[in-house]
């Protein structure tokens, strides 16, 4: 879980004017925006990519962004601990585009076999 302030768009200057602080969660097939204690929003991981860290330029705190772009275009998100979970999204929504392992069951065929 992050706290984050969500930075909504950027002014003149470069400089992000943020939104009201969002909690954000990785879930193991999506990432969900709360606001206070609602669902706002979620997005299946397979949709999150552009995945970037970027330090603030304007300074202040929370330190830097995450931004990503999903279903509804480019999101950027402030918070201190920025380049980390920039890290863990990429990896979440990495493991969400592989394809599933796939176990082999044993079939009526392979217990015969077994017991020759």
């Amino acid at each position: 879980m992050a706290h984050a302030d969500w930075g909504s768009k950027q002014n003149l200057h470069g400089a992000w004017e943020l939104e009201p602080p969002v909690n954000l969660y990785i879930m193991p097939l999506q990432l969900v925006i709360f606001h206070g204690e609602e669902v706002y929003k979620s997005f299946d991981l397979t949709t999150v990519q552009n995945i970037a860290a970027l330090k603030r330029m304007e300074g202040g705190k929370p330190d830097g962004l995450v931004r990503f772009t999903a279903d509804e275009g480019e999101l950027a998100f402030a918070m201190d601990d920025y380049e980390s979970w920039a890290s863990d999204l990429a990896e979440a929504a990495k493991r969400r585009l592989e394809d599933p392992i796939e176990r082999k069951r044993k079939g009526k065929e392979d217990e015969d076999d077994d017991e020759d």
